[in-house]
Formats: C-alpha cells, structure tokens, sequence
C-alpha cells in the first residue's frame, strides 16, 4: 500500500511524505528479501525499485542500491557475460562524457543476452534547439530538465550544461548553467554545428566545480553511432511509453519527462 501512494505522487505536506518515503524504505527492503535472480538492470534509476530488476546508482538512497558504482570512476559491470534481459536508463548519459559513454553502452553491450534489449531515455538536442529559436520558455522551464537563468539563451547553456559551486556569478552557494553574455551564445549558435556548440557549453563549466551535471548532449544520430560502434545490431527510435517491450510501457516505473526527452531502443543481435 505505502509503494502505491509513493508511486502516485500525491501532494501532501512534508512530514507525511517524510513518513511514508521511510515507510518505503522499509517495504522496499522487505521486498527485495523476494527479489531472486534478477536479470534486468535499471541504471541510474534513484530511490527506485520494482520486482525482477536491479538498480546501479551512486547518490540514491542505500534502501534502494543494489550497486553502488560511480560510472566515471568504474565503468565495468559487474555482470558476466550475455546475463541480463534488459538494460534500461534514464537521463543519465547526458552526465558522462563521450569516452565514458561509449564504453558503458560497450558493457551493455558484452552483458546483455542475444536479442536482449536496452532503451535510453536522454535529454533531446534537437528539441532544445528549436524550443530556443522559438523562445519557447516553457520547455525549459516545465519540460522535465530544471534550467536556470534570465535568458533564453542563459537557458539553453543550462540544458547542456550544469554545476555547482561556492561564490561564482555572485552568489555564495550557485546551481544552474554558466554565465555567459547573450550575443556570445547566439554567436555561437549560429557558428558553430550543434555538436561543437554543445561542447563549447561545456567547456564553459568551471573546473573546480564541486559538481558537474549535465556534461554532454545527444541527438538520435549521435546515439545510434555510439550504439552501433558498440555492436548492437537494431537501433530504433522509440517515443514516449512506446518501447517494444510491454513491461517498459508502464506509466510510472520507466519513461518520464515526454517533452524535452529523446527514446532510443537497440537491440544486441538477431540470436534465437
């Protein structure tokens, strides 16, 4: 019961909410005591749990942990060879950088069985694009990725790249995108092609930056050559609770944030 009120989102006061996520907790550990043999894998998945599946993450809570892992420190799975059924990740790879993304879908790739499946979930270059030559202030203020900034082009510096730090821009303690003059970015964006204006907002995050969120941006053709070069056989582009897998269609458990978010599904191989 605690589970289905977590999973509806119900807007209550704070102490309830407190009080029924540590209700959770304690159910998710219970269940978990259940969860036997899992062969599916949710990467990056938060205070996530559901039956069958494992979840890799490093900040979430360690109720909801089955792997600890840090992906920019230790890209290897720790899963033998053609082992899971299903890899499913969400808005995670736009935090790690090229050379630790290609090698991460290369582990999925080694650890998935024949024909098992993945599908990603990514914040959408190609949306972010036209939502900032249409000045459309509500993809990048409701869309699902929180950017901060004055501008609309504050914003789209901000969907690409994020940090935290003390004292930068004039605040003690700052979270958002970098601050960089209007007529920069439109110089930019209108110079540079959409993978070299991503790297460039990125090169703008200051390097002691205590963290660094979003570091990377993708399209569909940037995610099928890194799938592709990886070795799966069938890259598709799926929409929104439109994975080919049914148990991926559920409402609450897989896709979110359909407005600024790119689906993509790849297959390992034909196999039997």
């Amino acid at each position: 019961m605690t589970t289905k009120l977590i999973e509806m989102g119900l807007k209550l006061p704070a102490p309830i909410r407190h009080i029924l996520f540590k209700a959770y907790k304690v159910e998710v550990k219970l269940l978990k005591t259940l969860n036997r043999n899992p062969k599916k894998l949710n990467i990056g998945g938060s205070n996530w749990f559901k039956m069958g599946w494992l979840n890799l993450d490093y900040y979430a809570d360690n109720a909801f942990t089955d792997i600890n892992q840090n992906l920019l420190e230790d890209q290897e799975l720790p899963f033998t060879d053609e082992s899971l059924e299903i890899i499913f990740t969400s808005h995670i790879l736009e935090h790690l950088p090229d050379e630790v993304v290609s090698n991460l879908l290369k582990e999925c790739y080694r650890v998935l069985k024949k024909r098992g499946l993945m599908r990603i979930s990514v914040p959408d270059m190609e949306k972010a694009f036209k939502a900032y030559v249409s000045v459309d202030w509500n993809f990048f203020g409701f869309g699902g990725v929180s950017t901060k900034g004055e501008s609309i082009e504050r914003r789209l510096l901000n969907f690409f790249a994020s940090f935290a730090m003390d004292n930068y821009g004039g605040e003690k303690h700052y979270s958002g995108g970098p601050i960089v003059g209007d007529k920069i970015v439109k110089e930019k964006f209108n110079s540079l092609n959409k993978y070299e204006f991503v790297k460039w907002c990125v090169s703008l995050i200051p390097k002691e930056a205590s963290y660094k969120g979003h570091v990377n941006g993708f399209d569909y053709e940037k995610l099928e050559i890194f799938l592709k070069e990886a070795g799966f056989w069938r890259v598709l582009k799926s929409s929104y609770r439109g994975s080919t897998v049914k148990e991926l269609r559920g409402w609450n458990k897989f896709d979110n944030r359909p407005i600024t978010s790119l689906y993509v599904e790849a297959v390992k191989e034909k196999g039997n």
